[in-house]
């Protein structure tokens, strides 16, 4: 993603969104503000195409794969969970509070030790 330069971050996530229409998608979205990807691309500039995706059965993986895995994963389903798309968050033990269009997976950093406080 940073092939494209920060001015261009939005351009690079629609590319992804475009280019591979259907399925799964999973777009490095920390590559320079990870709240900001969040709140302002998927939550709003590409929303309609996150929810277009969802509507013929794929889904968008939001990827922030830097910082502290229980904030990052807990402030992005929030952000891209309810308050981007009106999903209300439950007590379930399941992903009640993501649509299922849209799922958060920080890979490279999730050990044991960083699933408790989760």
């Amino acid at each position: 993603m940073t092939s494209w330069g920060k001015d261009n971050e939005l351009e690079a996530f629609k590319n992804m969104l475009e280019r591979f229409p259907n399925g799964l998608v999973a777009v490095v979205s920390d590559s320079y503000d990870v709240w900001h990807a969040c709140e302002k691309y998927w939550g709003n500039e590409l929303k309609d195409l996150v929810m277009k995706r969802g509507e013929n059965g794929g889904c968008l993986v939001v990827r922030p794969d830097s910082g502290d895995p229980p904030e990052v994963v807990v402030k992005v389903s929030d952000i891209c969970g309810h308050r981007s798309y009106s999903i209300e968050p439950t007590l379930s033990a399941t992903s009640d509070m993501w649509p299922l269009f849209c799922f958060c997976c920080l890979c490279n950093v999730i050990t044991l030790l960083f699933l408790s406080p989760l």
